[in-house]
């Protein structure tokens, strides 16, 4: 065998053309498809519910994780330190059981996506195979409506001239005009 690495080595191309033969035999050939485990928790009061957090991040190992009714201002230093292995994007809400967390394993590069502070929404895009990605947290409080617009209009007109809301009960029709 040390005769054929020898041989290759001095008689068959130059020192460039087999360096670049080797490391295209050693490359990792690129993936098609990727699987991303998401944790979504709706952890209804972080300081309370913090130890159940931790345990399903070490069971699932969730690339993502989202968070929502985290019950209390919670610094995002404090959410960062348990969540050490993600980026962490946090948005405050807006009643006293609102706030929402985004966390990306750092491997993914995560980046944030102005949401022009929307309270209650958080997005981060990250980057698989040449294709970027938009992933959004939204907490929906009980008795408050969502503009559809903030969620299909990347750049949304503030005060719209047709404005489309989520009717926060399940029971009455999804979304409704209003002039």
């Amino acid at each position: 065998m040390s005769y054929e690495i020898i041989k290759e080595w001095c008689w068959t191309c130059s020192r460039s053309e087999l360096f670049n033969v080797w490391s295209q035999q050693h490359q990792q050939p690129a993936l098609e498809s990727i699987n991303l485990n998401i944790l979504h928790y709706n952890i209804r009061y972080y300081h309370s519910n913090k130890c159940d957090l931790i345990d399903m991040v070490e069971k699932y190992k969730p690339a993502i994780i989202t968070l929502n009714e985290l019950g209390a201002i919670v610094p995002i230093k404090i959410i960062e330190k348990a969540l050490f292995s993600y980026k962490v994007f946090k948005t405050e809400g807006t009643n006293a059981h609102g706030g929402v967390v985004l966390a990306i394993d750092k491997n993914l590069n995560p980046i944030n996506v102005d949401c022009k502070q929307t309270k209650n929404i958080v997005a981060a895009s990250i980057m698989i195979n040449n294709k970027t990605y938009t992933i959004t947290s939204i907490y929906s409080p009980p008795a408050r409506a969502h503009r559809v617009h903030v969620f299909l209009d990347p750049d949304p007109d503030p005060d719209p001239p047709n404005k489309y809301f989520l009717d926060p009960d399940p029971t009455r029709t999804r979304s409704k005009k209003l002039r």
